[in-house]
């Protein structure tokens, strides 16, 4: 009886993650046809993607993995002066339990940036790194 020796995956076809910078930016999302945006803030952000956690710990957020959500990135004054809506869709679901409070949180893969997206992750990625 043979036994298969596991293969380890060549470092050249690992693709490293995006830099992502820890902002925190209020953000609306909403499903397709739906009216309600619910507030979310993001704990950090990349050129791909986006981390959130949901605003209020007493509401829940009903969306689940491969949900196709509408994301509006509400102005600042530091990074963003305009709104900018993106489309994303939902690719990770934490949720903490225990003592602490309840807290969700949803990795989003942006799919749209034709909005202004990338101009957003740019001014982010400008203004976190010239800070540090």
């Amino acid at each position: 009886m043979s036994q298969e020796v596991p293969q380890s995956v060549p470092e050249s076809t690992v693709t490293p993650a995006p830099p992502r910078a820890l902002v925190e930016l209020r953000v609306g999302m909403k499903t397709f046809g739906t009216t309600h945006y619910m507030d979310m803030i993001t704990t950090n952000l990349s050129a791909t993607g986006v981390l959130l956690r949901v605003d209020n710990p007493k509401e829940m957020a009903p969306f689940q993995n491969k949900t196709l959500l509408e994301i509006i990135f509400y102005p600042d004054g530091k990074f963003i002066d305009r709104e900018i809506k993106a489309l994303g869709v939902v690719v990770r679901f934490i949720q903490t339990s225990g003592n602490e409070p309840r807290k969700e949180q949803f990795g989003v893969r942006i799919v749209d940036t034709s909005d202004g997206y990338d101009q957003l992750v740019g001014s982010v990625m400008g203004k976190t790194s010239a800070a540090a």
